[in-house]
């Protein structure tokens, strides 16, 4: 059997010991590979993304096996399809973002990324504690994939224009 279909799902539960042993049992009982996984446990909820790379002949199944947890309290929602061939034009790009926490600093930042074209590859997003005065730091780090037509100080310039209405720092690497 050749391992030939990527399955991405995400998952959402109360958190508890033993999740991740009883999904990658399912995905091991059904011969796919777990490639990669972002998983963590946020305010008594355990969640995340998962990739697999599952032999076509048994999607399905493995697909129906996952959705089955919900009857125990885990929630599943799968999407399957062909290896993405990437253009090898594409580079990475990582950013970071920090400044005093205040409502839609995702939603500007996110917008002016997706007004290039380019895709959000991963965002990691937090809040913390100044140390001297107890204020909401709000930190992201975002890894994008510029499309070989957009250039670094295209994106550079964009996020520039809203930092300053923010009042936050982002730097590019």
């Amino acid at each position: 059997m050749s391992l030939n279909r990527s399955l991405v799902f995400s998952l959402l539960t109360e958190d508890r010991p033993g999740v991740v042993e009883q999904v990658s049992g399912i995905v091991a009982s059904h011969q796919a590979n777990w490639m990669e996984s972002h998983l963590s446990s946020r305010s008594g909820y355990f969640g995340g993304i998962v990739h697999v790379l599952v032999p076509r002949e048994r999607v399905e199944a493995l697909t129906a096996a996952l959705e089955g947890l919900s009857s125990e309290g885990i929630s599943i929602i799968a999407k399957s399809g062909p290896e993405l061939d990437l253009d090898a034009g594409r580079r990475e790009v990582s950013f970071e973002v920090v400044g005093n926490d205040q409502p839609g600093i995702v939603s500007r930042i996110s917008e002016a990324v997706a007004d290039l074209g380019i895709n959000m590859e991963e965002l990691e997003t937090s809040c913390i504690s100044a140390p001297m005065s107890g204020t909401a730091i709000f930190q992201a780090r975002a890894k994008l994939y510029l499309p070989a037509e957009i250039q670094i100080h295209d994106l550079q310039r964009h996020l520039e224009g809203i930092a300053s209405d923010l009042m936050v720092d982002i730097s590019i690497d």
